[in-house]
């Protein structure tokens, strides 16, 4: 559990050093004025686009991402294999907690 929390918050320093390397001071140039409210598209280039733009990074920082979402341990799974353990129906517990970790892998 130590390693785990150690591993999120190196994860979590990597991303903002990458997050603050990526401000530094670039030349501003205004190529158009439009008008409050205009639909832009996803590939744009404007930073309007919300955090997900921000944070899709390379392949090293969604393994990462991957790495330390997984390390850490699931409280719901722990409380199901209690339960079903406590119940004697082991292996349905183990059952519930893979389909878990695999709904977890498909969502990230």
């Amino acid at each position: 559990e130590k390693i785990s929390a150690l591993m999120i918050g190196g994860f979590g320093a990597y991303v903002i050093y990458r997050a603050l390397k990526s401000f530094r001071p670039q030349r501003l140039r205004i190529a158009s004025l439009t008008p409050l409210g205009q639909q832009h598209a996803p590939d744009c280039g404007c930073g309007h686009h919300g955090v997900g733009v921000a944070t899709q990074g390379d392949w090293k920082t969604r393994l990462g991402v991957i790495l330390a979402i997984g390390a850490r341990p699931c409280s719901g799974a722990i409380m199901i294999l209690l339960f079903s353990n406590a119940l004697g129906i082991v292996s349905w517990g183990i059952a519930a907690v893979m389909t878990m970790s695999l709904g977890t892998a498909l969502s990230i």
